[in-house]
């Protein structure tokens, strides 16, 4: 795990090299087969509305941001909220040069990190941290990245708005793309931000 005060992001030619197959070739059926080898949480933290972002929905999502969007594939990518990393792992998967999750809950790091090791990645890096900071203050992350993913809290369990917060750290880290899964119920909240 990285510190707020280390150097990054790291250049990697590496990413996910033993699977035997083109970057470009990943299919979204096969993606999903990937990401259902991942361990998610045994004991979520509803506050923290840890809800598991699906291998399904994990691989649509990242799928269609490559192959429509060309924008992982050899991109800086920052996940906010990483969780049991299902978005860094799958980035990383599709040729991402490398991956930054964020996350506040040390447990889910531990959990992040444990998959990372048994895919036997290289190019995923972790950062404990409070993604309020990175709204106020982003320091050397402010446009560090060209891509970020995530999957926020919703802001359902008495932090309403917090969908945003990170909507805006990502804008804050990202020089070109935020992609991020929202509740319908949140979108009225959206229109504060303008």
């Amino acid at each position: 795990m990285i510190t707020a005060n280390d150097d990054y992001p790291k250049s990697y030619t590496k990413s996910f090299a033993d699977i035997n197959m083109s970057r470009r070739s990943v299919s979204r059926k096969k993606l999903e087969s990937y990401l259902q080898e991942v361990d998610v949480f045994d004991n979520p933290k509803m506050q923290l509305e840890q809800y598991p972002t699906t291998p399904h929905l994990a691989a649509s999502m990242l799928h269609t941001i490559h192959t429509h969007f060309n924008d992982l594939e050899g991109k800086c990518v920052a996940d906010l909220g990483v969780g049991s990393g299902v978005l860094s792992l799958g980035c990383s998967m599709l040729g991402c040069s490398y991956v930054l999750g964020v996350d506040i809950d040390p447990e889910a790091l531990a959990i992040c990190a444990n998959n990372i090791s048994e895919f036997d990645i290289t190019n995923i890096d972790l950062l404990h941290c409070d993604i309020r900071s990175l709204v106020n203050h982003p320091g050397r992350l402010h446009g560090a990245f060209d891509v970020v993913v995530m999957n926020p809290p919703f802001g359902t369990k008495n932090n309403q708005g917090i969908d945003m917060l990170f909507l805006q750290a990502g804008l804050a880290l990202a020089r070109t793309s935020v992609y991020s899964l929202h509740k319908t119920s949140t979108r009225e909240v959206g229109n504060m931000m303008q």
